[in-house]
């Protein structure tokens, strides 16, 4: 029986993550940390920045890359948004199930959906026009 193991990966700053990419391997990496002929100015300094522990971690197990709260905003708000297309769909997606009747629903439970999403407006769209 296998068992699980997770693994809290380490957060290095981007320089270093530019760093290790650039390496391409882990044994040219460990010698533009270590090797003093190898010595890359580029990126040798970021590598040394963070307690070799850390790297070593990083290379063996992955790593994610340190963000700034703009890039952390982002994210939240593309997640935000690929979250509201997804109940999107499964409300419109009643109209493919039942073509007469579902469409109504899909809608109405479309307008729901951006209306708790935060968009204005658009309880007015539920009311019939005639």
């Amino acid at each position: 029986m296998t068992k699980k193991i997770e693994v809290e990966l380490p957060v290095i700053p981007r320089e270093v993550a530019e760093a290790v990419k650039a390496a391409d391997d882990v044994q040219t990496t460990l010698d533009w940390l270590y090797g003093g002929d190898n010595y890359n100015e580029e990126h040798t300094p970021a590598l040394r920045s963070i307690p070799t522990a850390t790297l070593l971690r990083a290379l063996s197990v992955g790593y994610e890359i340190e963000r700034t709260p703009e890039e952390i905003a982002a994210e939240r708000k593309r997640l935000a948004e690929y979250r509201l297309r997804q109940r999107l769909d499964e409300c419109l997606g009643a109209h493919l199930q039942s073509h007469a009747e579902g469409f109504a629903r899909g809608i109405y439970c479309a307008i729901n959906v951006l209306s708790e999403a935060g968009y204005e407006n658009l309880p007015q769209l539920m009311e019939v026009s005639e």
